[in-house]
C-alpha cells in the first residue's frame, strides 16, 4: 500500500492540467493583444519614438527585449502546460514501484536481521 493518496493526488495533477490549458488560452489572446499594439507603433516616428524603437524591438528582431518577454512568456506557459502530466506521471511512477515493492517483500515474513 502506497503512503500517497494517489486519487486526491491525481485530482491535483488534473486541477495543474487545466490550470495550464487556461493560462495557455489566456496568454495568446495577451500576446495577441501584444503585437496587435506594437504593430501600432505607439511610441511614434518622431525621434523618441524611433530611439524607443530601437532599444525596444532592436528593429522587430529576436534580440530586442519586446521579443525576448514574448518567448519568455511562450517558456513560462509551455512549463505550465507540462506541469499537470508530469505530476500525475510521478504519481504513477510512485504507486506502481510501491506496488513492486509490496509484491516483492510479500510472504517474506517478518523475521530478524
Amino acid at each position: 500500500m502506497t503512503r500517497l493518496d494517489p486519487q486526491s493526488a491525481s485530482a491535483a495533477a488534473k486541477k495543474l492540467t487545466g490550470v495550464g490549458i487556461a493560462l495557455d488560452t489566456a496568454w495568446s489572446e495577451v500576446k495577441a493583444e501584444i503585437r496587435r499594439i506594437n504593430g501600432l507603433e505607439p511610441w511614434g516616428k518622431d525621434d523618441a519614438g524611433k530611439g524607443f524603437d530601437e532599444n525596444y524591438s532592436k528593429g522587430n528582431s529576436e534580440a530586442g527585449p519586446a521579443s525576448q518577454a514574448l518567448k519568455a512568456g511562450d517558456e513560462v506557459v509551455d512549463r505550465m502546460k507540462k506541469l499537470g502530466p508530469l505530476v500525475q506521471s510521478a504519481i504513477d511512477g510512485t504507486v506502481s514501484s510501491d506496488e513492486f515493492t509490496r509484491k516483492l517483500f510479500k510472504g517474506k515474513g517478518s523475521g530478524s536481521a
